[in-house]
């Protein structure tokens, strides 16, 4: 049987593989795709939701909208809240079915980047917040990897308190890195421009290309036994290059524009040249 059929057949073996200490890697897998899958169940939860109760989602929009713009702050304690609660009893296994905590914070997030792409009042709560939300930014991620590292070095389980704290902290590092982002973007990158436009197109095809690359490049090099740092250069420039390539060929090909999250070209193409503003945060 040739190579290459014999290792598609391993992939799509449906089995328990590549196992080390006890951990085995199940095929086929998505990798670091997953959140591709989780992406796509949340937008059409949300196309559902905006096409049976539009209304309803109106006022929530608005509710939410005013919240946040208010109070950024009380974004929190729900984030504080699943690390306490759903972290311990389902860690993270980005399996898509039972990934609660996943669900829940990625969930969250999904709402409110959705929420904040049309609200001018969060984007000037989000300016108003920069520098406060940086300066506890690194406050609360200082404190978490303080937390990490002290408990590994003495070799016992942290107390109670200190574990409650540390979650707490990966919590608020997470919203006030979040705003502190979006601030500053507000801030710096508020102005529409060519270069923007297409750097907002390639995301979604770099984010999709960028593993196989990865993986790829690593596989033809396995054998060269070149230094770590020589190699890891290597696979740096041809993931880049592959991503650079690739998103070309995608942007231009109209049946495959669809297949990385891009427009149809002329939909594009009359949004792009459009001389509307922007939208609040430029998105």
């Amino acid at each position: 049987m040739p190579a290459g059929r014999r290792r598609r057949r391993h992939y799509l073996a449906f089995a328990d593989q590549f196992c080390r200490a006890g951990h085995c890697l199940a095929l086929p897998t998505w990798n670091h795709l997953w959140f591709v899958a989780y992406l796509w169940v949340y937008t059409a939860a949300l196309i559902l939701f905006m096409a049976l109760a539009p209304r309803l989602l109106r006022r929530a929009e608005a509710a939410l909208a005013r919240i946040l713009a208010a109070a950024a702050l009380l974004f929190l304690p729900p984030l504080a809240a699943f690390r306490l609660v759903l972290f311990p009893s389902f860690p993270p296994t980005n399996a898509l079915l039972g990934d609660w905590y996943n669900h829940a914070l990625y969930g969250c997030f999904f709402l409110v980047g959705y929420l904040a792409a049309s609200s001018p009042s969060f984007r000037a709560a989000s300016l108003r917040w920069r520098w406060a939300a940086l300066l506890l930014d690194v406050l609360a991620y200082g404190s978490f990897m303080i937390w990490r590292v002290l408990p590994h070095a003495a070799g016992a389980q942290p107390p109670l308190a200190l574990l409650l704290y540390g979650r707490v902290a990966y919590a608020a590092y997470q919203w006030f890195c979040t705003l502190a982002v979006l601030g500053f973007g507000a801030r710096w990158l508020g102005r529409d421009g060519a270069i923007r436009r297409y750097l907002t197109e390639a995301i979604f095809p770099y984010y999709i290309i960028h593993q196989t690359a990865i993986v790829a490049a690593a596989f033809a090099l396995r054998g060269a036994a070149l230094p770590a740092p020589l190699e890891a250069a290597l696979v740096l420039i041809a993931t880049a290059a592959s991503c650079a390539l690739g998103f070309e060929i995608i942007r231009r090909a109209p049946w495959l524009r669809p297949l990385f999250g891009l427009k149809p070209r002329q939909a594009a193409g009359a949004r792009l040249s459009a001389s509307t503003p922007p939208q609040a945060f430029g998105v």
